[in-house]
């Protein structure tokens, strides 16, 4: 994940708790921290691609507290594709919103995650398989076009109390295919990975997109009910402990 995000992170969380602090949750274990998940990988040249073609953007337009979050704006302004179960799927079209941007920096995340060596998220090691890990590389480096049987969901929460939440990517086998996820600040990227998900491929040819945003409340969310889930399942340790004693 971009250093800029775990600063925006950390801001959003109680000037209490300490500086450069956030509560992580890892291997059943939950304690303040600040630690990050970083790692020597790719070169200047490569780094600088990423910045210039998305990362920069997005951190621009991630959830920094109440009354700040840039994307939900723009996208309360567009035009709506479709609304079902509290959710809004929203006409990117409509707007001017860089849809070409929030694919590059997604599929960096997930590519850096599936191609590294992350020792905090070993699970994820290769999770996108030779095939698409090789047509995402070559996409990132502008030498072939967006790869087939790829799409994109942007989840944007539009609860008044957002949760200042990071998590990194993680992988689903469905009986569709694959989905790979994972959060910043305000957002939640969906990837839909294969060639049998029917459902967002009609979508996707009806629109000529491989990339949708939806509104919805993140905290009435089964994901985000899943996730609570799993943190109060966690032991808390060190000052986290403390406070919950």
């Amino acid at each position: 994940m971009p250093r800029a995000l775990y600063e925006i992170t950390k801001n959003l969380f109680p000037q209490k708790i300490g500086k450069n602090q956030i509560v992580m949750a890892h291997n059943k274990v939950s304690l303040y921290t600040d630690k990050q998940i970083k790692q020597h990988f790719l070169c200047k040249d490569c780094e600088e691609k990423i910045n210039n073609n998305g990362e920069n953007l997005i951190i621009r337009d991630v959830y920094k507290g109440a009354g700040k979050f840039r994307l939900l704006k723009i996208i309360k302004n567009c035009a709506s594709l479709l609304c079902s179960d509290g959710q809004r799927w929203i006409d990117s079209k409509s707007s001017d919103l860089n849809t070409e941007a929030y694919l590059y920096f997604a599929m960096s995340i997930i590519w850096r995650a599936s191609a590294g060596s992350f020792s905090e998220i070993q699970y994820y090691k290769n999770a996108l398989g030779d095939k698409y890990q090789e047509q995402i590389r070559k996409y990132l480096l502008k030498e072939a076009d967006f790869p087939d049987n790829i799409y994109l969901v942007v989840y944007v929460d539009n609860d008044t109390d957002a949760r200042p939440i990071m998590i990194p990517p993680v992988q689903e086998k469905t009986p569709n295919g694959y989905k790979h996820s994972f959060f910043i600040p305000g957002i939640e990227f969906l990837f839909l990975i294969g060639k049998n998900h029917e459902e967002i491929k009609t979508l996707s040819k009806k629109h000529h997109t491989k990339i949708f945003f939806v509104e919805r409340s993140f905290k009435t969310s089964l994901r985000f009910r899943s996730i609570c889930k799993e943190v109060k399942n966690t032991k808390p340790k060190g000052k986290l402990a403390k406070e919950k004693a």
